[in-house]
């Protein structure tokens, strides 16, 4: 057994007895983990449009967040930029893009609040026609945009409120003629439920009465409105699915909703525009498969030929308006199969398309609407597949069949090209009387090659290192413009007429240094995940090893640069990332693996909440958004489906309080309210009904105060508690006019926070869930509900305000200024408080001990700021965002490291530790047989009288403080 009597270690010139080793290192706090975006671009391509020949767009300058629109030729000259977000009066985003009449439309704002604006292609043209439309939706599916002859029709919601729904509206470019027309008192967003037919523009509207709901048809001039039928006698649903044009009537087609719900009932309806002419003229059985009716159609001779399904078999059919014209033409599958057309094309009166015929995909064609369609075969092949992927050029139908291009009029068909090259055709082109294709290979590169029967040639350039093709954006009749990347320019916007001369990059947008951004930081076993962008891979999932710092691409989930994550959790030593609002990943140590799959793409916020033994989550389903969880890290499951109503009930604010999930949802007849989950579908149930009626109350901000729920609504204005019980959830305290601010903290039998209260002015407050007391009467001078932050650190409170660090010790005199001077993003360990202070050399990583607060590093040398951010503490590590202003934005780390200890604890068998200062270490410990111990102090470690190591024990010291030397 070794026993100290007094040894004072403070160099390395000694060895004791032992395993008593000492060293030396240079420390090395803080460091740059990886410059994960190392090319000079900051840029992506958010929007497109094509308007006649120009090409609108716009940008997104990721170091900046600015938002450009932009329009060009197809010249470098003529790219322009024509308005950014940073300008006074300016759009924030670029929305709904629509071209109408030679100019672009577009939206821009807020969730709630949108103004319609227009373009002609010059900075002056672009412009503001209408302040607040209301809100419209952003997701890509959905149209608020339909192009009529002599106005643009658009639709949107005046007043999120408003359960009447959207409204109709029209516009001529300018802000006098943008008028309101009428309600349409349904939420529902059917894109072809909307038509111009010669300057009269056909729409679905319901009942204005709510108890009623029936579907009605209207059309428009854009200045009168015209009743034309009632679709229904009873209330309904959406049942009419599009609006189509046949010469100049209207053909409509519907689902008939029978009493027992099914909507297996096909109804065509015709109008000539007057209520005596429109009239439902056919119905058939659709059987189970109503959807697969007018899937593709196409308007040729007097007829639509559409795919039509009765008793579930998908097949050509047509309509002429009339129940004798409505028929089968062809049935190319035989009893119990369906061809299932699609990819239909007229030339020269020929329809052409492609039909699942004899277990292959044919081509097929129809003369003149005349007889019977049949399919067309290849010379010298009696089998081969194909798919509507082709181009129609001069009277010509190209396609594909044994990865070699043919070509038919629908009498004649040709090889036209033999492709012994690795890239199949993946997407044909026509430009300028050439035959263009993206030509992509078994490892998903794709290239553009143009092609003249007898070489393909390669219009992507040899010359720009790792250049790749990215997608295309836009075409007229003489250009084709695609997004591609190199790693001298990054991502920028291509234009080519066909030829290798005429294919190049139109204008070198953006020359600053990129940034990663990394953000969303959850730490795994020895890792840290982090979601990261740089302009190959676009934002992807990156992790670091703590120990050895090592970064690396994690995995990349899609080839180009468009994914989209929700939000990242570790929970159960699991991590959970959730894309499209509807892929539900585990990340295991090498990729990951999927957990659950739906059906529909969203960008709703994931809302993970770890909780005693699960985790929640909010997900998309296709029957909307609701509360999930996962047990104890196993698959995934939805909770309970709370509103059947469109978009589901959108759960918000989750919080767990001791194994209960509280969480604000939304209804039709409640509009949002406080709810609870244990977990299961028995166990979620409304915690009280706040606000009678549909408005709904409105929740700002939840917090767990030691077991009791603690929230805030109206904007700030109540401060409430619930046990989770109707009863026990009571209002503490109404601010009126005043603020709560949103952040809470627990110190000792009481919750504190800041508020604004007309009565006793504003400060810092604190409640033990009955009482409220101002603790202090302080300045807050915050900039907003969500600008205050509070954390407890060593058993004091410390917050911000008044630009300035606050601590507290619960009492009046015992809150004081701390540091004076602007800080945020307060994190704190067992030993320091990590926060972002701002001086007069910028914003840089800051740290107290409660005795001494410093400046850990300036990071971006000089006055400039790092502006650290997105924090994460693990391993004895903290892991931050920061821009030292020569690599951009990349992941930092600095070790943690107390100045001092006094050790006194007592080691058994079994434990192995390891404790680092960056001075000295003071021991009076006995370490037991079977314990490993090692201590590393920066100046000096002593061993009082009282310390020990008993045989078998192991104690290792070193002279090496917190330097990273693996020992």
């Amino acid at each position: 057994m070794f026993t100290a009597a007094a040894i004072k270690i403070k160099s390395r010139a000694t060895c004791l007895s032992f395993i008593l080793l000492l060293a030396t290192y240079a420390l090395s706090a803080q460091e740059l983990v990886h410059d994960i975006a190392p090319s000079t671009k900051s840029i992506v391509i958010e929007n497109t449009c094509m308007v006649d020949s120009t090409f609108y767009f716009s940008t997104k300058n990721l170091e900046t967040g600015v938002k450009s629109l932009w329009r060009t030729d197809g010249q470098t000259n003529g790219t322009i930029e024509l308005i950014n977000s940073s300008q006074s009066n300016a759009p924030v985003n670029f929305q709904k893009m629509t071209a109408w009449k030679g100019k672009l439309f577009f939206t821009s704002g807020d969730e709630y609040h949108k103004a319609l604006w227009v373009s002609d292609g010059t900075a002056i043209g672009t412009k503001k026609i209408q302040a607040d439309i209301g809100s419209t939706t952003e997701q890509d599916e959905y149209k608020i945009f339909f192009q009529g002859k002599n106005y643009l029709f658009f639709i949107s919601n005046r007043d999120p409120a408003n359960y009447n729904g959207i409204d109709l509206w029209r516009t001529d470019g300018t802000a006098q003629g943008t008028v309101f027309l009428k309600s349409l008192y349904t939420n529902s967003l059917i894109n072809e439920a909307y038509i111009d037919i010669n300057g009269q523009f056909y729409f679905i509207a319901f009942h204005d009465d709510l108890a009623i709901r029936t579907e009605q048809l209207w059309k428009t001039d854009g200045n009168t409105l015209t009743f034309l039928a009632n679709l229904t006698a009873k209330p309904a649903t959406f049942s009419t699915q599009r609006l189509l044009k046949l010469g100049n009537q209207l053909i409509l087609e519907r689902f008939h909703v029978n009493e027992n719900g099914f909507t297996n009932l096909l109804e065509l309806w015709k109008s000539n525009g007057t209520p005596g002419g429109t009239a439902k003229y056919t119905e058939y059985n659709a059987s189970f498969a109503p959807t697969y009716n007018f899937k593709e159609y196409i308007e040729m001779n007097g007829a639509i030929y559409y795919t039509g399904a009765d008793h579930s078999k998908a097949e050509l059919w047509k309509t002429d308006g009339t129940a004798s014209g409505t028929r089968m033409v062809s049935e190319f599958a035989g009893a119990g199969s369906s061809s299932r057309p699609e990819g239909f094309v007229v030339i020269d009166n020929q329809l052409l398309g492609t039909a699942y015929i004899a277990n292959q995909t044919r081509i097929f064609t129809l003369t003149g609407g005349i007889g019977s369609a049949y399919d067309i075969n290849l010379p010298d092949y009696t089998y081969y597949h194909t798919s509507p992927n082709y181009a129609k050029l001069n009277n010509q139908l190209y396609f594909s069949a044994y990865d070699d291009i043919w070509r038919t009029n629908g009498i004649t068909t040709s090889k036209f090209f033999t492709n012994t090259s690795a890239f199949g055709v993946f997407q044909y082109l026509a430009v300028n009387n050439r035959l263009l294709y993206i030509g992509r290979n078994e490892a998903y590169v794709q290239k553009l090659f143009v092609c003249d029967g007898t070489t393909a040639t390669e219009l992507t350039p040899q010359d720009k290192p790792g250049f790749i093709f990215r997608k295309l954006l836009g075409q007229t009749s003489r250009l084709v413009y695609f997004l591609a990347y190199d790693d001298i320019h990054g991502h920028e916007i291509w234009r080519s007429d066909g030829t290798v001369a005429g294919t190049f990059m139109l204008k070198d947008i953006r020359t600053e240094k990129a940034s990663s951004s990394p953000g969303n930081l959850i730490a795994l076993d020895d890792k840290v995940y982090f979601l990261a962008r740089n302009e190959k891979t676009g934002t992807e999932l990156w992790k670091v090893d703590t120990k050895t710092l090592a970064a690396s691409l994690h995995k990349e989930f899609t080839t180009d640069t468009t994914q989209n994550f929700n939000g990242m959790a570790a929970y159960n030593n699991k991590g959970l990332i959730l894309t499209e609002s509807r892929y539900l990943w585990q990340i295991k140590s090498f990729g990951v693996s999927i957990d659950r799959q739906n059906v529909r793409t969203g960008s709703y916020p994931a809302n993970f909440t770890p909780s005693t033994n699960r985790i929640f989550f909010t997900m998309e389903d296709g029957q909307g958004i609701e509360l999930w969880s996962s047990y104890m890290g196993t698959v995934s499951s939805k909770v309970k489906t709370i509103s059947t109503d469109v978009g589901g009930s959108k759960p918000i604010l989750l919080t767990d309080v001791n194994g209960t999930v509280f969480f604000a949802a939304h209804t039709y007849n409640t509009g949002y309210e406080l709810w609870k989950s244990n977990g299961e579908s028995n166990g979620t149930v409304k915690v009280k009904e706040i606000t009678a009626g549909r408005t709904g109350t409105v929740f700002n901000y939840l917090y767990n105060a030691n077991g009791t729920l603690l929230f805030i609504t109206d904007n700030g204005k109540k401060l409430w508690k619930s046990d989770g019980t109707d009863a026990g959830t009571i209002m503490l305290k109404n601010f009126g006019s005043g603020l709560i601010y949103n952040a809470f903290a627990y110190r000792q039998g009481f919750t504190y926070f800041v508020a604004n209260d007309p009565g006793n002015g504003e400060g810092l407050w604190r409640t033990d869930g009955s009482t409220l007391e101002l603790v202090r009467p302080i300045t807050l001078n915050l900039s907003s509900a969500t600008d205050f932050e509070i954390v407890v650190f060593k058993n004091l409170l410390f917050f911000k305000a008044d630009t300035q660090l606050w601590k507290s010790d619960g009492t009046n005199a015992g809150t004081q200024v701390h540091l004076s001077i602007p800080c945020s993003n307060l994190v704190s360990s067992e030993e320091d408080l990590f926060f972002k202070g701002c001086d007069a050399n910028g914003c840089e990583l800051w740290k107290s001990d409660n005795v001494n607060t410093y400046r850990v590093k300036d990071i971006h040398v000089g006055a400039g700021s790092s502006n650290p951010r997105n924090f994460l503490l693990t391993n004895g590590k903290l892991f931050f965002a920061a821009n030292d202003g020569v690599h951009g934005e990349e992941l930092w780390v600095y070790k943690v490291c107390s100045i001092e200890k006094n050790i006194t604890d007592n080691y058994l068998n079994g434990v192995i530790k390891k404790l680092e200062v960056s001075d000295k270490i003071t021991a009076t410990s006995i370490i037991m047989e079977g314990a490993s111990i090692k201590h590393d102090a920066g100046k000096a470690i002593i061993l009082n009288p009282g310390f020990q190591v008993q045989n078998g024990g192991i104690y290792q010291a070193y002279i090496n403080g917190c330097a990273d030397d693996n020992n």
